[in-house]
């Protein structure tokens, strides 16, 4: 091989290798099933009754604060009247 080709060749692989890295290691399907253990075992699901709960605050929360909106939007047209 003469010098070129084998300089061509170098660089071929000092390119080729680090992209063939990044793809084989950011591929999904390796990590998939390791990630979602770890997912569980760090934040294990809620159960039913204390996320119903947390609804039902929320929308408690969201219709007081739309009734004070709305009654401050009443104070605001009869007092602009």
């Amino acid at each position: 091989m003469e010098k070129w080709q084998w300089e061509i060749c170098k660089m071929f692989l000092y390119m080729s290798f680090p992209v063939a890295c990044f793809h084989y290691f950011n591929s999904p399907q390796i990590f998939e099933e390791s990630v979602t253990k770890l997912k569980l075992e760090s934040c294990p699901p809620m159960p039913v009754e204390k996320q119903e709960k947390i609804k039902s605050l929320f929308e408690k929360f969201n219709s007081e604060r739309e009734l004070k909106h709305l009654e401050d939007l009443e104070k605001k047209r009869k007092g602009s009247v």
